[in-house]
């Protein structure tokens, strides 16, 4: 498995930046304007984002 060490002792894989980067961009998203996640377009809008990772 690929490994970031990082000072400390600690250790990160490349997946935990994915991750980040998926709650940010869902979040944008999330608080634009008219966003209604109980609409189906906008729900599917937000599932793709999360499963698209």
């Amino acid at each position: 498995m690929a490994r970031i060490s990082l000072p400390g002792g600690f250790r990160l894989q490349p997946s935990e930046f994915a991750k980040f980067a998926t709650c940010l961009l869902l979040a944008r998203y999330l608080s634009g304007a008219n966003i209604k996640v109980s609409e189906p377009k906008s729900f599917a809008i937000a599932a793709g984002i999360i499963f698209s990772r």
